[in-house]
């Protein structure tokens, strides 16, 4: 639970900022209850990840395989961690990953905000700011497929003072404005949230903008995973990212690990191991 693992890193002496989960439940909806949440996302200083991962093998929990860790810490955001009776745990190291960009922990730790969940447990959260840039970045980069994060979006505008220049000013620092001006129309068209400044609103234009939009009926679909699903989604993802480079990088190592992978199951005695991750 947030509990026990608050209490844990707490006690190391490691802070640890929550993301979504019961405590934005909590701070943001009537019950925790109002907003389920399958499993519990924590943040850290990525310095603080090896003493991290001893306490939690030492009270009991897995992770990912050595190579698939390997290939996360090097392309990801988050490790994925295991109980019995516990949800699982996605232990962040970078605040956000994506777009051909990473958000790094410190965007995040250090304006972080005090907070105490249930009334007795002492955690970190986002800055007002920085809570709508990850959830902009994060609805955005898993396509929008679900309405509900959105929603997340419009109750934190409804409840928290937003400096809106503060988030254009740090989405463009950090190679994210298209994700946020994308999330910022949806918020207006889909769920008729008003009062976000024009400025913010500026999505990808010209052939980029016109792409976004013809496949985001596609890609914010829900559907089984297959090879069409994901190549919409990153097709979608890579029209939002700020830049070409960064868009070229995102395809690239998409369809290079789609294709090591594919070798690795076709011939594993001859591809190297980390071709499967």
């Amino acid at each position: 639970s947030i509990e026990r693992l608050a209490a844990l890193f707490g006690a190391a002496g490691i802070p640890v900022l929550a993301l979504k989960g019961p405590v934005f439940a909590e701070r943001y909806h009537h019950t925790v209850s109002d907003r389920p949440s399958i499993d519990v996302d924590l943040l850290l200083r990525p310095d603080a990840l090896p003493a991290a991962l001893r306490l939690l093998r030492e009270a009991g929990y897995t992770s990912d395989a050595e190579i698939e860790a390997a290939y996360l810490l090097a392309h990801s955001h988050h490790l994925h961690f295991d109980r019995a009776g516990e949800p699982q745990l996605e232990l962040h190291f970078r605040a956000y990953h994506g777009f051909g960009v990473s958000m790094p922990a410190s965007a995040l730790m250090d304006r972080a905000e005090p907070y105490v969940f249930n009334g007795r447990t002492p955690t970190l959260v986002a800055s007002p700011e920085d809570e709508v840039l990850y959830l902009c970045a994060h609805a955005a980069g898993h396509s929008f497929v679900r309405l509900l994060w959105l929603y997340d979006l419009k109750l934190v505008l409804l409840k928290r003072s937003v400096d809106w220049r503060l988030v254009r000013e740090r989405s463009e620092a950090m190679g994210l404005a298209g994700a946020v001006a994308y999330a910022a129309t949806l918020l207006e068209r889909w769920l008729s949230v008003v009062g976000i400044p024009p400025l913010i609103k500026r999505r990808p234009s010209g052939a980029r903008g016109w792409m976004a939009d013809r496949l985001l009926p596609v890609a914010a679909v829900p559907s089984r995973r297959s090879s069409t699903d994901n190549l919409g989604g990153l097709l979608f993802t890579a029209m939002l990212a700020d830049r070409a480079s960064a868009a070229g990088r995102l395809v690239g190592h998409h369809v290079l690990r789609g294709a090591r992978r594919r070798i690795h199951r076709a011939a594993p005695r001859l591809a190297p191991a980390s071709w499967s991750a």
